[in-house]
């Protein structure tokens, strides 16, 4: 986007000063993008969209339709000037008032076409979204605002020259301080240190695949074997002899010869086949690298809610706790109490307290963790502040257990296994040799002539050894997936029931749990400031109350850790 953005713009400029041939025209029509760009950049504020590469896109694709308008208007103007009209607000206004019309059409034909993608929510909607955003925005802005503005830059241009070179000057400065946008708006995903970086679920998910360093190395890992697969066919070093000497006569004859040999092609076979199956593997432990990461994210994420709702409690039942302890005292200071009842409203509320300290401490350790996982400089702070359910699915899916990321790769291992077993079987295959030499004897002119033959591998002891052990490798990772496959089944089943159990536990709490902890709290905060319980049956229901919605959260928070777990033993 550095690259992309700064060259449209002056391809665009280009190509209005090769249509007007005029500098003071080309720069008047190209007022049009700045006003482009405030409509582009409220939408995408406006609908809470981030800029990203196809938003970029979308600044490209609108400042072409943008400038439409201008060379419509701009045209028109030139010819009112060319039949004779040479009163520059009559020509203005003459100009503007015809042009209307085309003016509205250019705008709403491409705003209108944007529209299906900028409403969109299927599959690839993402990626349309910013794009139609940008452009309808854009549209909106630039058309309006060019029917005024650009009028009026008109004006100035034609009769200050002056102006003129000063409204150069800044287009010139628009252009260079626009191409830096692309650069500012990627800062945003990753900002300075000394702030908390607030981020949704998804964009922590994509900054983290972006910049993980696990992810760039399970890529390098897919570059490796395709570097390797140039070295499946490589000829044998070339083998130079110089022999000279009385060799049929007692004149000096010399020989001087080359040799060469190229692998069996059945072994050049099968080492591609090896390479090509590395590369698989290698894509297979990238999708497993990235699984992880997502299960790590989420995990840490809904954490972090948890840990901030909890705290939110905490300090909501601080707060009751202040008002008991306030009223115990000033019942004890007017005589209506004992000692015992404000000594136990001040421990009670030191207690919540020290909680609050506690779950705040919580609270940095999951950010800590956040951001361990996502990569940023700085803290992290969830954008959510609900413990949204995370779905997942009912029962158990054998077939998307045996086509998950996880038991994927070890497949893959299995067969590189046995692919090694075979590329060392056909080590033993014999190879190609052949070579030139250039001969004298007895002074006569010397003659070429050439070599071919085979070689072949006699004693197979060393490479016997290496076949075998391939082989028992072959056998050793086959064992392993196995094994693997009845411990993937059993997590599975055991994942599966934990989260059936704890949405059974929400059940309850959303039907009746947290009814009734909404009912203790007022009821016990009116009843023990009306006389009506004692401050032992105060606590009692408060403490219960307190007790039920710190149960919600935690059923809550389990059951998402549960759901995730799942999604991540199917690679959901």
């Amino acid at each position: 986007m550095i690259v992309a953005v700064p060259v449209a713009l002056f391809l665009i400029l280009l190509l209005l000063f090769l249509t007007f041939r005029s500098v003071k025209e080309s720069l008047i029509i190209f007022s049009a993008i700045p006003l482009a760009a405030i409509g582009g950049v409220l939408a995408l504020y406006l609908r809470g969209m981030n800029f990203s590469i196809s938003a970029g896109i979308g600044f490209i694709a609108l400042f072409g339709v943008a400038v439409l308008n201008g060379i419509v208007l701009v045209a028109y103007f030139n010819r009112l000037e060319q039949e004779g009209e040479q009163d520059i607000t009559k020509r203005i206004l003459k100009g503007t008032a015809a042009r209307l019309r085309p003016v509205l059409a250019t705008a709403a034909v491409a705003s209108l076409g944007f529209l299906p993608m900028a409403l969109s929510t299927s599959v690839g909607s993402e990626v349309q979204k910013p794009l139609a955003t940008v452009v309808i925005g854009g549209l909106i802005t630039s058309t309006f605002l060019t029917l005024i503005v650009l009028p009026v830059l008109y004006s100035l241009f034609s009769r200050n020259k002056h102006f003129a070179v000063k409204g150069a000057a800044l287009c010139i400065a628009f252009l260079l301080t626009f191409s830096a946008i692309p650069v500012k708006a990627q800062m945003l995903t990753a900002p300075n240190d000394g702030k908390t970086n607030i981020c949704s679920l998804d964009s922590c998910i994509s900054y983290a695949l972006r910049n993980d360093p696990l992810i760039q190395s399970a890529n390098y890992n897919i570059d490796q074997p395709f570097q390797l697969k140039k070295t499946n066919f490589t000829l044998d070093p070339l083998n130079l002899q110089y022999q000279g000497g009385q060799i049929n006569s007692k004149s000096s004859d010399y020989n001087l010869s080359a040799s060469s040999g190229i692998p069996n092609p059945f072994l050049v076979a099968k080492q591609s086949q090896f390479q090509n199956l590395k590369i698989v593997s290698a894509q297979a432990q990238l999708n497993l690298t990235k699984l992880e990461l997502v299960q790590k994210i989420s995990s840490a994420y809904y954490q972090l809610v948890f840990g901030k709702l909890r705290l939110a409690l905490l300090q909501q039942l601080d707060s009751t706790y202040s008002d008991f302890a306030n009223f115990a005292n000033r019942k004890y200071q007017v005589g209506e109490t004992n000692l015992l009842e404000k000594v136990l409203a001040d421990a009670e509320l030191k207690q919540i307290r020290i909680q609050k300290q506690q779950a705040e401490r919580d609270v940095s350790v999951f950010q800590t963790e956040l951001q361990q996982w996502t990569g940023f400089n700085m803290p992290v702070d969830t954008k959510d502040d609900v413990l949204l359910v995370v779905a997942t699915l009912s029962q158990i899916d054998t077939n998307a257990l045996k086509q998950n990321a996880i038991s994927n790769l070890q497949q893959q291992r299995v067969n590189l296994s046995i692919a090694e077993w075979k590329l060392e079987k056909s080590k033993w295959s014999p190879s190609i040799q052949f070579g030139a030499f250039n001969q004298s004897i007895d002074k006569l002119s010397p003659f070429w002539g050439y070599s071919l033959g085979t070689s072949i591998p006699l004693f197979k002891t060393g490479q016997s050894g290496r076949v075998n052990a391939a082989k028992l490798q072959s056998k050793i990772a086959q064992a392993e997936f196995d094994n693997f496959n009845i411990s993937l089944n059993t997590a599975y089943t055991l994942a599966l029931q934990e989260y059936e159990l704890n949405k059974e536990k929400l059940k309850y709490y959303n039907s009746e749990g947290l009814q009734v902890a909404s009912i203790l709290m007022t009821v016990a905060d009116k009843s023990y400031k009306a006389g009506d319980i004692s401050y032992v049956e105060f606590i009692q229901s408060i403490s219960k109350a307190y007790e039920i919605q710190s149960s919600y959260l935690q059923t809550v928070n389990n059951y998402n850790q549960s759901a995730i777990n799942l999604n991540y033993l199917i690679s959901k």
